[in-house]
């Protein structure tokens, strides 16, 4: 679907057309819910947290000013899901994710840097997340954060080198130790 459908299907849900919302729920919630699963680490969560997302979605969608700005626009409402939830959670301890959680791992080392991203604070978790997985401009990402494009840029900077850092520490720990003779 090119952006001048999805933008009619935005302005068909806004009208009322809840099989125009339906269709915006199909192009859009594998990568809702991709995003809510990086942010939680918990599968059932971030069904949670996607649902939520597209209820309040389709029930503030008359709101929504801009058409074309309709897939940021539901990213915030995910992010602020998000937070909401850790704020209510804040005390419950985050375990890490099983081995059989993990949902389609392209690569070897997708548990390992979920485990680090999870060990970063929310606001860098979906700076990171944003830019560096789901692909979103700069622009993007900071209109969906909700800060300017250059404040975003330094978060993403703190973000990539203690990421970087907490990734070279777990490598360093699986070198084989050297063997004495």
């Amino acid at each position: 679907m090119d952006f001048q459908q999805s933008i009619q299907l935005v302005l068909r849900a806004k009208a009322g057309d809840r099989s125009a919302f339906s269709e915006l729920i199909d192009l859009y919630q594998t990568a809702l819910f991709r995003f809510c699963f990086y942010l939680c680490r918990d599968q059932s969560r971030a069904e949670d947290l996607s649902q939520n997302t597209l209820i309040k979605a389709f029930e503030k969608i008359h709101k929504l000013q801009e058409a074309e700005k309709f897939r940021p626009w539901l990213f915030q409402i995910a992010r602020h899901e998000f937070l909401d939830f850790v704020r209510s959670h804040k005390r419950e301890e985050i375990r890490p994710i099983a081995d059989d959680e993990v949902v389609q791992t392209p690569h070897e080392q997708d548990l390992e840097v979920r485990e680090i991203l999870a060990a970063l604070d929310s606001d860098s978790q979906i700076c990171l997340v944003l830019v560096d997985m789901e692909g979103y401009s700069y622009a993007e990402a900071a209109e969906i954060i909700g800060i300017s494009e250059d404040a975003l840029r330094s978060r993403l900077h703190r973000a990539r080198k203690e990421f970087l850092d907490k990734y070279e520490k777990t490598e360093t720990l699986k070198l084989p130790k050297a063997s004495t003779l």
